[in-house]
């Protein structure tokens, strides 16, 4: 009934939406550039557009042949099985009946490495890469971006303890702790392939760091 109106909404209403195009691009460009792990962000972002939520539901444990699917005991059963799993696993290996005095005996080194004491500028430029800027804290409860903006004014004692670490051979107790998070991919997981699993891994890494 009103051509020329509706002429005039139709072009407002292109412009409206190239407007909200445009304030789309800018805010989650804005959020990428800020984002300290940027390639997180975009698949975050790209999650959201596509409405892709998270599951939060629980998980189902296979021990044995029984199917355990309450939280609480999923917790205790991973927990006994990495703390009997090592003995598990010792007794179930052969002894070697051969002796390494041998091998010790006719062993000689040709090489050996030599590590310098860091300098405060390489521990520095170290640090800053390493060190992200969040807000998440180690075992000391102190914040990283509060370490990353103080790392020009505690350089020079963090230098000299490191290099007391690698002189004398002594390691922070609370920095040897890890956590370990299980991802689980499949409806019904036994609990001894993965326990089994991450204890072989365990013992060949301290093999191969055990000193001849």
């Amino acid at each position: 009934m009103y051509p020329a109106l509706k002429k005039l909404y139709l072009t407002h209403k292109c412009k409206y939406r190239q407007y909200i195009m445009n304030c789309k691009k800018s805010f989650y460009g804005n959020l990428i550039k800020s984002s300290d792990n940027k390639n997180k962000t975009v698949w975050s972002l790209i999650s959201i557009l596509n409405n892709n939520e998270k599951s939060h539901k629980n998980i189902t444990l296979k021990n044995s042949e029984t199917i355990i699917d309450d939280p609480q005991t999923i917790a205790n059963t991973f927990n006994e099985n990495f703390i009997n799993g090592p003995q598990n696993i010792q007794r179930s290996i052969k002894r070697n009946i051969y002796s390494t005095s041998n091998f010790e005996s006719n062993m000689t080194i040709r090489e050996s490495m030599c590590a310098l004491p860091f300098s405060e500028t390489e521990l520095l430029n170290c640090l800053k890469k390493s060190i992200k800027n969040k807000h998440s804290s180690g075992p000391d409860d102190i914040p990283n971006s509060l370490l990353r903006s103080s790392l020009h004014i505690i350089i020079k004692p963090v230098t000299h303890l490191v290099n007391m670490s690698f002189s004398n051979g002594v390691f922070p107790k609370e920095l040897k702790l890890s956590t370990v998070h299980p991802v689980h991919k499949r409806v019904a997981l036994e609990i001894a392939r993965i326990t089994d699993q991450f204890l072989l891994a365990r013992r060949c890494q301290k093999s191969l760091n055990t000193p001849c």
